[in-house]
């Protein structure tokens, strides 16, 4: 079993004639795999590279041949007496390279019915016609729009002009008839109001739990409840009463002042009674563990001097005292300062926000439509003004290709021509037979692109007019723009005049 597996020994002599029996072959064979790699090679970088079929630039024949390989293929050709002596047409190589310029030619010619259909697509896209009717129809369109839009609002403004005529006139004679030197205030900022009112509410409250509990028990202090009740009870009450009846200290008659100020001293006293009972409920709390309401208010009724050198009782009293103070001038200062007088005041001045409101939404309205239309102007114009120069510049080009097409036909010929007679030439030293009867052909490409390079008729006369077109079209675009900020100035001034103010 174990010989079995091992490997046979290898004798000398047998590795050495194995050795020189594939150097043979492979000497053989190596000739043939260097010209099949050397086609291989010639023809992927024949069909791979992109073709230089820009009819705007010079053949670089050096670098054609190079490509091809037109050097070495010739001296092999020649070597094996291809093409025969007796061959007539292009065959093999030569044919290679006029198929290579017959695929320039028909690249250059691709090149100019592109430019031909690039040029008829730009002028396809380019309707002047339309586009300067478009632009005439701007200003007519704008001006029925804004005058529909003023009559539907006009009914509107009308009604809204002659409502606040009237509070205006109402205003006037109550002013007259009260003697008012004065109009009435009103905050600026009501949310603020709500909120100066949470934040004294809420500082009162913090303030008060915050006063350290002082005494021989074990410190205990008010509880939470208790205090957010005192808080709001410091705060709202005093504001609500300033929001209303105490406003009317400002009052002509005399028995609105005297109620007002009955409702201030009320006011005040309910302030000082809760700083009062705030200060007794911290003492009676820094005293005893248990205390009653019925026990403060008997405190509160033995007067101040039942606080004593309680410290945190008479800081309890100052916070209660100034919280109330504050929403009291907070309420003051929330409503209209002179009540009974505000009040036409105020309805005027609804009235006059009506009508200015629904002023300033026609106005943005016929801004708008102006806007719109001056938008739709620069879009016309400046569509204009990129498509015809660019039809301009693409008319230019195909007038030229004519002659830039006969040129490069020439350059082909004369290119193919050249490699053709150094294959040959090449082949011709390195074949022991007589030249083939094609060698003495010559290649022509004239007579290939007539069809293709016929000029399109009128197209001078044609850029011409797309060129009177567009000035036309840009003197219209700017008397149309200059009409347009004219109609949208009449258009306000004239609302201005007619629904501008009350008094004129």
């Amino acid at each position: 079993m174990e010989q079995s597996i091992a490997a046979a020994p290898i004798r000398a002599g047998e590795n050495e004639t194995t050795d020189k029996s594939w150097k043979s072959v492979l000497a053989g064979f190596w000739p043939a795999l260097i010209t099949a790699r050397a086609k291989v090679i010639a023809g992927r970088q024949m069909f791979s590279k992109p073709l230089d079929a820009d009819i705007s630039s010079t053949l670089a024949i050096d670098r054609i041949a190079a490509r091809l390989g037109i050097e070495n293929r010739a001296c092999e050709d020649g070597a094996n007496e291809r093409p025969a002596s007796s061959e007539e047409d292009l065959s093999g190589t030569e044919r290679e390279i006029f198929f290579y310029f017959r695929q320039l030619h028909q690249a250059a010619q691709r090149q100019v019915a592109k430019a031909y259909e690039k040029l008829n697509k730009l002028g396809n896209a380019i309707d002047l016609s339309k586009t300067i009717g478009s632009i005439r129809d701007i200003y007519p369109r704008c001006e029925h729009e804004i005058r529909r839009l003023t009559v539907e609002f006009e009914s509107r403004l009308d009604f809204a002009h002659q409502r606040e005529r009237q509070q205006q006139k109402q205003y006037d004679e109550f002013r007259k008839r009260n003697g008012l030197d004065r109009i009435a205030e009103y905050p600026k900022y009501t949310l603020t109001v709500y909120l100066v009112i949470a934040a004294i509410v809420s500082a009162v409250t913090l303030a008060i739990m915050s006063i350290p509990a002082s005494g021989a028990e074990s410190g205990t202090v008010l509880p939470m409840s208790k205090t957010f009740a005192i808080a709001l009870l410091a705060t709202l009450l005093p504001f609500v009463l300033a929001a209303g009846p105490i406003r009317f200290i400002n009052h002509k008659q005399a028995p609105a002042r005297a109620a007002a100020w009955l409702t201030s001293a009320a006011a005040v006293a309910f302030i000082a009674a809760l700083a009062l009972y705030t200060a007794q409920l911290i003492t009676g709390s820094t005293l005893t563990a248990e205390i009653t309401i019925q026990g403060v208010i008997d405190s509160v009724l033995s007067g101040p001097a039942a606080i004593g050198a309680n410290i945190a009782a008479w800081k309890g009293l100052g916070i209660v005292a100034a919280g109330g103070i504050l929403a009291l001038l907070a309420g003051y200062k929330s409503n209209d300062s002179y009540p009974g007088y505000g009040r036409v005041q105020k309805a005027y001045y609804r009235a006059r926000l009506e009508r200015e409101l629904l002023a300033g939404q026609l106005r943005r309205r016929i801004n708008g439509i102006v806007d719109s239309a001056q938008r739709e102007l620069k879009i016309l114009s400046s569509r204009l003004r990129k498509q015809i120069p660019k039809f301009s510049l693409q008319a230019d080009a195909c007038q030229e290709m004519p002659l830039r097409i006969r040129d490069f036909e020439a350059a082909l010929e004369d290119a193919c021509n050249i490699l053709l007679d150094r294959y040959r030439v090449a082949n011709e030293n390195s074949r022991s037979t007589p030249v083939p009867l094609s060698f003495s052909q010559l290649v022509c490409f004239a007579n290939e692109s007539e069809a293709i390079t016929a000029r399109p008729k009128d197209l001078q006369a044609q850029v011409e007019a797309m060129k009177r077109g567009l000035s036309d079209s840009e003197r219209e675009a700017i008397e149309i723009r200059q009409n347009l900020r004219e109609l949208n100035q009449r258009a306000i001034d004239g609302l201005e005049t007619r629904f501008g103010n009350a008094s004129e």
